[in-house]
């Protein structure tokens, strides 16, 4: 791009993970720097937004390796793992 346009309109909320689906990141064929571009708003920049940014952890790890009040769990007819939260019931 030339030069990054001023925002448009909010994008849509982020998706689940913290990635808004309304950015996508290219390379400016002439400087082969990366720039975003959204779909929604048209909108162009140099800086990555901060709805493309990864998510942040929920909580720091317990030294058993999983959050405060999750546990391990293993099926016991397929034998696979799968957790759960014992405070929010997930």
């Amino acid at each position: 791009p030339l030069a990054p346009k001023a925002p448009a309109a909010p994008g849509a909320p982020p998706a689940p993970g913290g990635l808004s689906l309304d950015w996508t990141e290219h390379k400016d064929p002439v400087t082969g720097k990366t720039y975003y571009y959204n779909k929604l708003t048209k909108e162009t920049t140099w800086d990555k937004p901060a709805s493309m940014a990864p998510p942040k952890p929920l909580a720091p790890a317990l030294p058993g390796g999983l959050p405060p009040n999750w546990e391990e769990h293993k099926d016991p007819s397929s034998g696979k793992t799968f957790y759960y939260n014992k405070v929010t019931k997930e």
